[in-house]
């Protein structure tokens, strides 16, 4: 299972951010083995607001076509020293979406956990990162299912920061 991130006409996207069940990593690695692979990198992400977030993954990089395309699994992100960790738990593959086109059938993490990420990460216009106002174009779009939303922040443990963000969006 892995959630593809669903944007709202808000914008043209300018990558592609997969993320996998932990333990699908490695098939779709070995799928994808034309692009790099890396283990548990980490890399600091700076929010709108200048605080600094720790997040570590690991994934596979790369370009298909034109498009940057990053499949990350094993995620986490560390605020004021605190892990929290953001990966599709049984419970995020269980409660996912199902798509049918024609005969494919295709399954997408529930859209607020691209919410989530969003709001961890909560870069700004000033870095070319679009994390609140995506949020707000996913919130505007969709229907939060509350009961999951609740049950996602008690496995994450989201902070205060996380929280506040939220709300500002209207999730």
């Amino acid at each position: 299972g892995c959630e593809t991130a669903l944007l709202a006409a808000n914008r043209i996207p300018t990558d592609i951010d997969i993320i996998v069940h932990d333990d699908d990593f490695g098939k779709v690695a070995a799928v994808l083995s034309s692009l790099r692979r890396y283990d548990n990198q980490p890399e600091t992400v700076i929010t709108g607001g200048g605080q600094k977030v720790g997040f570590v993954c690991s994934g596979v990089v790369g370009k298909l076509g034109d498009t940057d395309i990053d499949i990350m699994s094993d995620a986490s992100f560390e605020v004021e020293g605190k892990e929290f960790p953001i990966r599709l738990t049984d419970y995020a593959v269980d409660n996912r979406l199902e798509y049918k086109y024609g005969t494919m059938q295709v399954f997408l993490a529930n859209p607020f956990d691209t919410i989530l990420i969003k709001a961890f990460m909560r870069r700004g216009e000033e870095q070319h990162k679009f994390d609140k106002t995506d949020a707000q174009a996913l919130v505007a779009t969709i229907e939060i299912d509350q009961g999951y939303k609740a049950k996602r922040l008690q496995e994450v443990g989201a902070p205060e920061e996380v929280l506040r963000f939220l709300q500002e969006v209207g999730a």
